[in-house]
């Protein structure tokens, strides 16, 4: 029996739910699998764990809420299984990666902005899957059609050529890659605006070495950048060197400043330790969020929150300590760039699956397998997988990115 005959005749499923603060696996019954008109129904095929969601779990990063419990997760790629009347640019067989932010009903009443983009994400004038609308750390989900990217079968093809291990389950890489390529786009704007100049090869320094720093670290290297690698955690920059097979790890008693510093760790640590190393006229890009406890820190001269610039898709030209200093940041991605991930993730498909050190075979599995030596887990007290992961369990000294494949790939 196909994949798609599967998950229609069966009507129970999974979902990995928070509410009020507690997380679980949870059993669903479906009572009806048709669509309603202007929706498909996805079958789940391979999910990320992304550094927010954990975040989210333990209280370090805010968000809007439901009194209802919601579905977590937002990195997701599944498979078509059933349209809603009126669907008429999908079939039932397409791959599609899912887009998690969506405009409220209202928003045309306070935002103008017809596509999905950095500077209404960051505005809050979205909706965000896995926090406020259904995620996908589900086994099915039923989804508007606007909110799904059909993966071509040359990229399928490409994807199983290159990563013959994790075959299309690569794709949950899509939606981190569409906002690192979408970070490219805001640097370029503002580069150009107050810099007068276009992004130009030169080296480049990544803070924090997660699965965001190592796609920030790929697209340098092929934008030409020298790359440097630094992370608290030495482990995870020596893993993101291997698995890319070039970049340098940073060496803090090296002279030289860098053209673009890229701080993908949620700490003002890692701020600080980019401004030191920016050279003049250089770009320093906030791409991650503050943890809670860090959003209200401030520049030296108390001008801006880091916060907001991390959140803006605007950036700041001003002098620090005798240089001259672009802060960039956004969040979020550019919904018109989609497809343009998903090429990049098919053609990068080697490398990407060798960033993904772990895997979770099924919502309910206490396993987190792994080809890595010594890497593979069994949760002792038989919990799921996901959920130590999501209440902050630390794997940094051992893991990249970790996948969820609920359904086997063949």
């Amino acid at each position: 029996m196909s994949i798609i005959s599967q998950a229609f005749t069966q009507k129970q499923r999974y979902a990995v739910e928070q509410y009020r603060g507690h997380i679980a696996v949870v059993a669903k019954q479906d009572k009806c699998l048709e669509p309603p008109a202007g929706y498909v129904a996805v079958q789940m095929l391979s999910a990320g764990i992304c550094g927010a969601d954990i975040r989210v779990c333990t209280g370090q990063k805010q968000f809007k809420g439901t009194d209802q419990p919601v579905t977590l997760g937002h990195e997701g790629f599944g498979m078509i299984i059933a349209l809603g009347r009126d669907v008429h640019t999908f079939a039932p067989g397409d791959c599609v990666i899912i887009l998690p932010h969506t405009f409220p009903a209202d928003h045309a009443s306070y935002c103008t902005t017809m596509h999905i983009c950095p500077a209404c994400i960051g505005a809050g004038h979205t909706l965000h899957r896995g926090w406020d609308i259904p995620g996908v750390f589900a086994d099915r989900l039923i989804v508007p059609t606007d909110h799904l990217v059909r993966v071509e079968p040359l990229h399928l093809a490409r994807a199983r050529r290159g990563a013959p291990d994790l075959l299309e389950g690569v794709f949950a890489w899509c939606e981190p890659m569409l906002c690192v390529l979408s970070a490219y786009r805001v640097l370029e704007e503002q580069m150009h605006s107050l810099l007068l100049r276009n992004i130009m090869p030169g080296r480049a320094l990544v803070i924090g070495c997660g699965p965001i720093g190592a796609l920030h670290s790929l697209v340098l290297l092929e934008r030409g950048f020298d790359v440097w690698l630094f992370d608290e955690v030495a482990e995870r920059a020596g893993l993101v060197q291997r698995c890319l097979g070039k970049g340098y790890l940073f060496d803090p008693f090296a002279p030289g400043s860098y053209e673009l510093v890229v701080v993908a760790a949620s700490s003002a640590s890692a701020i600080h330790l980019g401004e030191a190393l920016v050279a003049d006229r250089g770009a320093l890009y906030l791409f991650a969020g503050l943890n809670a406890g860090e959003r209200e820190e401030m520049d030296t001269r108390h001008t801006f929150y880091y916060e907001r610039i991390h959140r803006a898709a605007q950036g700041v030209l001003t002098m620090k300590e005798g240089k001259r200093v672009l802060y960039v940041g956004h969040s979020g991605y550019y919904e018109e760039l989609a497809e343009q991930a998903i090429a990049f993730v098919a053609e990068h498909a080697a490398p990407l699956s060798r960033l993904v050190t772990g895997i979770i075979p099924g919502w309910n599995s206490s396993r987190i397998e792994s080809p890595l030596p010594d890497a593979s887990l069994a949760m002792p007290d038989g919990t799921p997988a996901i959920l130590a992961v999501l209440r902050g369990m630390d794997l940094r000294t051992m893991h990249g990115k970790l996948l969820v494949l609920p359904t086997p790939l063949q």
